[in-house]
């Protein structure tokens, strides 16, 4: 965000001071990460699930610099535009295969197993 121009005071505001990421984090450790997924925007959630694969190394630097290039550049609009008029196909793909039924079921299980202590608040 910073080598865009983006002012650092922006990038805290928006990271650390508008609370996203720890409400993020918590409706993940309490409802599942299938069910947080429904708080967030279909974009937000296309923008996700169709890059979520290509973080499967270390190199998370460069990759961030591909994601906001292309936010910035506007190809990320330009792909959302074209996924909406094709009726969402990928976008419920990429839904159905990471927070399925399936998915969801595990987090129940999970959490049935884990007890009440796992999902509670503190």
């Amino acid at each position: 965000m910073l080598e865009h121009g983006i002012p650092l005071e922006a990038v805290i505001t928006e990271l650390v001071l508008s609370g996203e990421i720890e409400r993020t984090y918590r409706l993940m450790r309490i409802e599942g990460y299938a069910a947080q997924m429904e708080h967030h925007s279909p974009t937000s959630q296309y923008g996700q699930l169709s890059r979520a694969e290509e973080f499967g190394h270390l190199d998370v630097a460069s990759k961030m610099r591909e994601i906001v290039d292309g936010i910035s550049s506007g190809r990320f609009a330009d792909e959302w535009d074209a996924e909406r008029d094709a009726g969402y196909p990928n976008y419920e793909r990429l839904k159905a295969a990471a927070v399925g039924p399936e998915a969801a079921q595990f987090d129940r299980e999970l959490r049935e197993r884990l007890g009440q202590g796992a999902t509670t608040a503190s």
